[in-house]
């Protein structure tokens, strides 16, 4: 492998005031899990985000309804129909939360 070729593949370390890289995101979430939830959690938010977008403030039925025009999986859309009815969610951590999914700790300052 050429030196071009291994600078793109190998990234620099980490330098001292800087965290480590993680070369496989895939396989951990270290230093990107929030207290509170776990990597399991993280991935399952993730990909109830990636099916309803910015729609916020919303209701379950909105949420249903964007989710299956996004061709969310019929788990995702089962999730869904599982909020309770008529309450507005104004974020995916307020859905998260109601499907029990585990919830991010707050920090105040």
């Amino acid at each position: 492998m050429d030196e071009a070729l291994a600078s793109e593949v190998s990234p620099e370390t980490s330098g001292e005031d800087q965290p480590d890289i993680d070369l496989t995101p895939h396989d951990s979430l270290a230093g990107g899990v929030p207290e509170g939830m776990t990597g399991k959690d993280v991935e399952g938010r993730s990909e109830l985000a990636s099916y309803l977008g910015r729609v916020w403030p919303a209701t379950r039925e909105e949420l249903v309804e964007i989710a299956r025009d996004n061709n969310a999986p019929e788990g995702v859309l089962f999730e869904l129909d599982q909020l309770p009815e008529g309450h507005v969610f104004g974020n995916l951590q307020d859905v998260w939360t109601a499907l029990s999914g585990g919830a991010v700790e707050q920090s105040r300052f």
